[in-house]
């Protein structure tokens, strides 16, 4: 059983390592245009890290080696909790985006008005 966790995690770390190239590979080079406008979607200090499709790619990557690195950590009968949290982180911090998108907004119409 350890040798097969053990081998998880290393294949979710490998998984990490090409997404963090692709990732970086993208962010330091022209790329291929984005299917989705994060710089009309996000506030700059994150469509910045996201400026073309190969930097999607690669954060993705990182993002789903999340699951072979702790996937295995939990019992298959905390599956759903485990899931249920990475839901709940997920529109955690999608709720916190929107409103940093709206105040946002709000800030910068206030300073138009101004």
């Amino acid at each position: 059983m350890r040798g097969r966790i053990a081998n998880a995690k290393g294949i979710g770390w490998a998984i990490y390592a090409a997404g963090f190239a692709i990732w970086l590979f993208g962010y330091l080079s022209a790329g291929h245009v984005p299917p989705f406008d994060w710089k009309a979607a996000t506030p700059w200090w994150i469509s910045s890290f996201v400026p073309n499709l190969e930097a999607e790619l690669g954060l993705a990557l990182m993002f789903a080696s999340v699951i072979p690195i702790y996937g295995r950590a939990v019992h298959l009968a905390r599956f759903f909790a485990y899931t249920a949290l990475l839901v709940f982180g997920a529109v955690t911090l999608a709720w916190w985006g929107f409103l940093a998108w709206l105040i946002w907004r709000v800030i910068e119409a206030t300073a138009a008005h101004d």
